[in-house]
């Protein structure tokens, strides 16, 4: 058997660990689901709060709603 080093691309492994890391704390941490079904509502409701509600650095640490709703005239930092 042959170990392989896996090509994730610059930084996509510490992002991964970083939305595990959030998912578990956030979400997943101190609740037992017994089947999937139960799970999904909990974790829908989680993902569009991580995805919508939550500043994104990417966006200048705005929202991805107050980004949209953002001046034309606004200018985004280099």
């Amino acid at each position: 058997m042959q170990s392989r080093d896996l090509d994730t691309g610059r930084g996509q492994i510490g992002f991964t660990e970083s939305f595990n890391g959030k998912l578990c704390d956030e979400c997943l941490n101190g609740t037992l689901f017994g089947e999937l079904g139960k799970a999904r509502k909990p974790l829908k409701k989680w993902q569009e709060g991580y995805n919508w509600r939550r500043p994104h650095s990417a966006l200048v640490n705005l929202t991805p709603m107050g980004f949209l709703q953002r001046k034309p005239t606004d200018e985004m930092p280099a």
